[in-house]
């Protein structure tokens, strides 16, 4: 599917190109200027799209890994302030009860 559409798009792109050539909008140069520009930017974008995947895996990966852990130790320091935070809340509810309940007698 996706390679019939991208030989959809270059049969189309040299149709133009070659309607183009013969009505003498653009000449013959400036269309072979045109393609080593396009070779060019493609080469370009091709090693650029390996670098950056030799980046992602040597670099991101590992991050990835110790950000798991992180997030887990995260996940279980969150749940122990919660207790935490609950069992300080009741503690000093009860003792303000038994302070209120001091001052009335």
């Amino acid at each position: 599917m996706t390679g019939e559409l991208i030989s959809a798009i270059c049969v189309l792109g040299i149709v133009i190109v070659g309607l183009l050539i013969m009505i003498q909008a653009i000449a013959f140069g400036q269309v072979i200027n045109a393609i080593g520009r396009l070779l060019l930017f493609v080469t370009a974008a091709v090693v650029a799209a390996c670098v950056l995947r030799m980046l992602l895996v040597s670099v991101v990966v590992p991050w990835l890994v110790s950000l798991k852990a992180l997030v887990s130790w995260l996940a279980l320091a969150a749940v122990a302030i919660i207790a935490l935070a609950l069992v300080v809340r009741i503690a000093v509810l009860r003792f303000q009860h038994r302070i209120a309940g001091k001052r009335m007698e």
